[in-house]
């Protein structure tokens, strides 16, 4: 049986103080490491209304492997919108972009759709990286049990 380089999940989360919100993943199967260059990218789409939604905002980032190597510029993350929409939408999917880069060191996809209120991003940004964690964890769990 031929490996697969990545796992995709979709769940309806509950974030605190906010609707619950659906989530598409994909994430690599291995989780990244610091001491390697990661080429699989983590993809996430956040939509409070699921998947009939429109697009929203889409941002590509990737952490600044050549500027990670000096100690000038330590762990930069540079992005770069691939479909911009309302400034409330792009404020969070950029922060959510570079955040999972900069945590993960890899490259992400970040696409977030629907109205999202700036004063719960936050919560959604804290619930998708806890679910990214624990999704990385339970893959961990289960190939060390193989």
């Amino acid at each position: 049986m031929a490996e697969s380089f990545s796992k995709t999940y979709s769940e309806e989360l509950a974030a605190p103080f906010s609707d619950p919100i659906h989530i598409c993943l994909t994430i690599p199967s291995k989780r990244p490491t610091l001491s390697e260059k990661n080429k699989i990218p983590i993809i996430v789409f956040l939509s409070k209304t699921g998947g009939n939604s429109d697009f929203g905002c889409y941002i590509y980032s990737i952490p600044n492997f050549l500027l990670n190597r000096s100690n000038d510029k330590q762990n930069e993350i540079v992005s770069t919108i691939l479909n911009d929409s309302e400034e409330n939408l792009l404020d969070i999917t950029k922060r959510l972009s570079q955040l999972i880069s900069k945590k993960f060191n890899c490259p992400s996809y970040v696409n977030v759709s629907g109205n999202i209120d700036i004063m719960e991003s936050l919560g959604y940004i804290k619930t998708t990286i806890d679910f990214i964690d624990k999704k990385f964890d339970e893959t961990e769990k289960s190939n060390s049990e193989k």
